[in-house]
């Protein structure tokens, strides 16, 4: 029984104990309600139980243990669930770095690391490739990947899976790291078989983008165009959809 426990929206107040203030998030409250450790918190709201990654050639990003950053980030920041952080984390595919950053882990076909595409999760808009990309981009597999489906944005992949726009069985989604016809053209060549989509910003360089793909040896297996629309992105609408369920 936790006395005069106020709890509203993402922020809690504890006023018995003098806990919480504004911005104070989940695993805080957790961590609070049931004296655990910021790692125990973590791994009782997601199952996951963080880990340090290890740092060498080919793990660009010397990672840390805390990642609560990242994850606050995710969430609070751009309304990603925890039903979908969970397993990235628990993967490898995001993590946070020393300096506070959200990692998402770039891997080649053979799932060898080979960069990280890095955000920054305070109000500073930083982004940046982290190693060397070799045409490769920020994946999540659902199934064998039948169908291909390109965004610019990890944080635009993860917003539209959450959407849940359309069915994702059997898909490979690819988060390019912006408009990179060298990205598109590595997976459209070696799933030679698979058909693809295209889900970039709706704004004059993803319309740009989309009609610098379309020749004849792409025209007949480029069955769809998905557009944000009237949003610029998918992570733009997704925070729309959030505030309309909350009014």
């Amino acid at each position: 029984d936790h006395d005069s426990l106020y709890i509203s929206g993402n922020h809690f107040k504890w006023f018995s104990r003098n806990k919480g203030k504004d911005g104070n998030n989940a695993i805080t409250l957790v961590m609070e309600l049931y004296d655990l450790s910021f790692a125990e918190a973590v791994q009782e709201l997601t199952g996951y139980a963080p880990t340090s990654y290890p740092t060498d050639n080919n793990n660009p990003s010397e990672s840390v243990v805390d990642a609560r950053r990242a994850i606050a980030y995710l969430n609070k920041t751009r309304g990603i669930s925890y039903d979908i952080i969970r397993p990235l984390l628990r993967s490898g595919h995001i993590k946070q770095d020393a300096r506070g950053n959200c990692v998402f882990a770039v891997n080649d076909f053979d799932g060898n690391h080979v960069c990280d595409f890095l955000r920054g999760t305070t109000s500073k808009d930083f982004k940046q490739v982290k190693g060397e990309q070799h045409n490769f981009g920020f994946t999540v597999q659902n199934g064998k990947p039948l169908t291909l489906i390109f965004f610019e944005a990890p944080i635009d992949l993860l917003s539209f899976i959450q959407l849940g726009e359309i069915p994702l069985d059997n898909t490979l989604l690819i988060a390019m790291g912006g408009c990179k016809a060298n990205v598109f053209r590595n997976y459209f060549d070696t799933y030679s078989e698979s058909s693809c989509m295209l889900a970039v910003d709706n704004d004059t360089a993803g319309q740009e983008f989309v009609q610098s793909l379309y020749d004849a040896s792409t025209a007949k297996r480029v069955t769809g165009i998905l557009s944000p629309s009237p949003f610029k992105d998918w992570n733009e609408k997704l925070l729309a959809g959030l505030k309309e369920t909350l009014c």
